[in-house]
């Protein structure tokens, strides 16, 4: 099942707790399809401590986040969402 998060931070770091196995694209607010990054729940990169503190800095500015268990599904996501070729950067 994927989820979105924009604006929900809170929402974003309790989903990558009880999920840590899952995945996370990182995309532009405008869901421009020439960047679309994917990060396993456990990557630094997308779960910093700092991030948890400073509001919005995960999901409220220009990034929104799709979390998914399953790297075939957020693929599927990122071809419906005009990510053409390889799915992810």
């Amino acid at each position: 099942m994927i989820i979105e998060f924009a604006n929900d931070d809170r929402g974003y770091h309790k989903w990558l707790q009880a999920h840590p196995d899952g995945f996370v694209l990182n995309v532009r607010k405008d869901y421009a399809p020439n960047y679309v990054v994917l990060h396993s729940a456990k990557c630094a990169n997308i779960r910093d401590e700092y991030k948890v503190r400073a509001f919005g800095a995960s999901t409220g500015r220009a990034y929104r986040k799709v979390c998914s268990p399953s790297i075939p599904e957020l693929a599927q996501w990122a071809r419906a969402h005009g990510r053409s070729g390889a799915p992810f950067s």
